[in-house]
């Protein structure tokens, strides 16, 4: 069964030593992984090659040109989080692959060691543990969006803006390609917001929420239209972006569905006081008359 799985695993060998190098892709071509496997002799080479190519796995020496002991699994997984990593050690650094694994690794090898069996079991399980964690962690993520769907949508119930609100028929049913347009721009603001909080680059969120606020509220939409916004601008996360975005975005994602409520509602109150103002003139006006 490993043999058949090995076949299909795609591997980036990060391995500068020629020696360890060929001995490693004999391994795997034992295991008939013939012309699955492409080659990297530094961490730089490895980042490159993994912005141009899809792995499965990666199998990565602690000891490169560049880079060497932990720092290098830590390197690697704070560039691609979302791929596992197999990595390769000393006999006598046995303990660093045990670290390694704490900091992300899937598992260890030590060089030495090392059969066909060996390293063709190592990579299917990494390749397996890693999805069964990527699915649950995604099932978490699931289960904790939607706990605050309820949250939300209870908050809107309970938002008394107007009854009238209330009766209408979701923005996203009345009007299903301005939803769509509103949602795109909803989503272009989160990763926005994000961008801002994670790179520090400067953005005025605020001001364009207001603004979407404004259209939002000129269309009478209500706190359950902002929350159909929200989730339909994280599905169409989930549909293009990897996991370990759509997860920051979600995190961004309660302050900013949050922001945008409190901008709908402060709308709503000052279209109201100029309403009641404009209705108070006009009853002044009409006593002066008679």
């Amino acid at each position: 069964m490993q043999t058949d799985l090995v076949q299909h695993i795609k591997v980036l060998l990060v391995e500068d030593n020629p020696g360890d190098r060929d001995l490693v892709l004999a391994y795997l071509t034992a295991r008939g992984n013939h012309g699955q496997v492409e080659q990297a002799a530094s961490l730089r080479e490895a980042f490159d090659m993994l912005t141009k190519s899809v792995f499965d796995v990666v199998l990565l020496d602690l000891g490169l040109p560049d880079s060497s002991g932990l720092e290098t699994v830590r390197r690697l997984l704070s560039q691609v989080p979302d791929i596992p990593v197999v990595v390769l050690t000393g006999l006598e650094d046995e303990h660093i692959g045990l670290e390694a694994v704490r900091s992300g690794a899937q598992d260890y090898l030590v060089k030495g060691r090392i059969g066909p069996e060996l390293l063709s079991r190592a990579l299917c399980y990494a390749v397996e543990r890693h999805r069964i964690l990527r699915e649950l962690d995604q099932e978490r993520e699931k289960v904790k969006r939607e706990r605050e769907e309820h949250t939300l949508q209870g908050l809107s119930a309970s938002t008394g803006i107007t009854a009238r609100l209330y009766g209408r028929t979701p923005l996203c049913e009345s009007s299903p390609e301005t939803f769509r347009e509103l949602s795109t721009e909803y989503g272009r603001l989160l990763g926005l917001a994000l961008e801002s909080h994670v790179k520090r680059i400067p953005h005025d969120v605020s001001s364009a929420l207001r603004d979407l606020a404004d259209r939002l509220g000129e269309l009478y939409a209500g706190p359950r239209d902002v929350v159909d916004l929200h989730k339909a601008a994280l599905q169409q996360a989930e549909e293009r972006e990897p996991p370990a975005k759509v997860q920051a975005l979600t995190e961004e994602g309660r302050f900013l569905v949050l922001e945008l409520m409190g901008y709908l509602v402060s709308f709503y109150r000052s279209n109201c006081i100029s309403f009641l103002s404009s209705s108070r003139r006009e009853e002044n006006q009409r006593d002066r008359s008679q």
